[in-house]
């Protein structure tokens, strides 16, 4: 039962949680950024984000999309990345992106279909496709690997969008880069659950190695939604204090709560068996009304950051009431939903064998979106719709319950969006009046 904090890759994190099921992980992805054109400023902005401290920070670039990215200018931008022989060399020549001539004994095989660069020594590698990557391609940590998409379509055009953010949404990268164009970036955004997402121009483009959290550049390391409990009990949060991860609510706290509850609240706290889960959801409530909406950050870039719906592509959450299934576990992931203008984004799925969990949950208000489906239709629907999360309810609710802040980051997205520029007004009019 030892708390546990890890940071590392997905691999190692979901095969220490298989074992410690008290582990807090923070994990990579794969970063990638977006460019409607290219220009000088874009390309020295690969160059920076791809080589940082020979690709060394976790919010180094793996992935580029760019329709007039080639050989040519990929050579040319990788042979501009400085080769330096120790940290200190970097310091005095003010370089935070650079390859140590060293690199190669860590140099991993990234496959024959990669290209080892004529500069750089060839110590970065590249590989240009008409299409995205396939899913799950390797982080290749501390060797400067870059993939790049060359897509068929516009970067901006509407087809592309939903290509790109499907990708987005099945591989989590920590951090997105889009350059030339805030309305399709808004586009993009609403259609992902990204913790970084930093918007630029064509000639101050902006980087994936971006995020001041002290600022309100609020940052994390995700797994896939679907995939989090396989790695993770919450997603990392920066800033948060790690204590809270497993701090939880004292019942007299609870008990009182729940005695302050109104509206669709208390009716679904009537509904529960457990006075602890009726209170918790008057606190999910409360916690809701002060972290909704818009919040700018404080620093020198134009920043919002708070929470977010999940992404706003037409996948569903499936919250799982099986046959041992409890109303009282289930009902904290369902209300948060209920509460906000994430209710469209909820499906209840009960098995017709506990009609006792079905009846609360029309009783609570939930009617709309209750389907009754026995475990093979449940799972031919999952298989066949391709949810955002599936959150399976327990057969009792847990004896201590988390923090509102991490219980709900399980369920909702969070992060921050971001501008390159100080005081931009033109991205806080696009971005702020956007329902994510």
């Amino acid at each position: 039962d030892s708390p546990m904090y890890f940071t590392g890759s997905r691999e190692v994190a979901a095969s220490i949680k298989s074992n410690h099921t008290n582990l807090v992980a923070s994990t990579g992805g794969p970063n990638t950024l977006i460019t409607t054109e290219l220009t000088p400023e874009v390309e020295e902005a690969i160059r920076f984000s791809a080589a940082i401290e020979n690709s060394g920070q976790c919010t180094a670039l793996r992935h580029v999309v760019a329709k007039d990215c080639d050989e040519e200018v990929m050579e040319r931008l990788l042979a501009a990345i400085p080769v330096v022989s120790t940290p200190k060399d970097s310091l005095q020549a003010e370089e935070f992106s650079g390859v140590f001539n060293f690199a190669d004994i860590v140099r991993e095989d990234a496959g024959a279909h990669y290209k080892s660069s004529d500069g750089a020594q060839g110590l970065a590698r590249y590989t240009i496709r008409d299409s995205l990557p396939p899913t799950g391609i390797e982080e290749h940590w501390r060797n400067v690997v870059v993939d790049v998409t060359r897509p068929a379509s516009e970067v901006s055009s509407e087809e592309f969008l939903n290509e790109m953010s499907t990708w987005l949404v099945d591989n989590q990268p920590i951090t997105v880069a889009f350059n030339g164009d805030y309305h399709a970036a808004r586009q993009l955004w609403e259609r992902t659950g990204q913790v970084v997402f930093t918007v630029g121009t064509l000639t101050q483009p902006a980087l994936t190695c971006q995020a001041r959290p002290q600022d309100g550049e609020v940052f994390g390391e995700f797994p896939v939604r679907r995939e989090l409990n396989t790695h993770t009990t919450f997603p990392v949060i920066v800033p948060s204090p790690t204590p809270g991860y497993n701090a939880r609510y004292s019942p007299s706290y609870l008990q009182a709560a729940a005695a302050d509850a109104e509206g669709a609240v208390a009716l679904a706290g009537d509904n529960c068996e457990s006075r602890d889960v009726a209170g918790y959801l008057s606190v999910l409530s409360s916690y809701l009304k002060d972290a909704c909406g818009p919040k700018r950050g404080r620093g020198v870039r134009s920043t919002l950051y708070g929470l977010q719906t999940p992404p706003q592509n037409g996948q569903l959450t499936h919250v799982r009431i099986g046959a041992d299934g409890s109303f009282d576990d289930a009902v904290r992931s369902i209300l948060p939903f209920w509460l906000t203008n994430a209710r469209s984004q909820l499906s209840i799925s009960v098995h017709p064998s506990n009609p006792a969990a079905a009846d609360k949950c029309v009783a609570a208000g939930f009617g709309d979106v209750v389907v009754l489906e026995d475990d093979a239709g449940f799972e031919h629907a999952v298989g066949h719709n391709k949810p955002y999360n599936v959150v399976h309810a327990a057969s009792s609710p847990p004896e201590k319950l988390p923090l509102a802040g991490q219980f709900i980051s399980t369920l909702f997205c969070v992060g921050h969006v971001k501008s390159t520029a100080s005081d931009d007004a033109a991205f806080f009019d696009e971005f702020t009046n956007s329902d994510k």
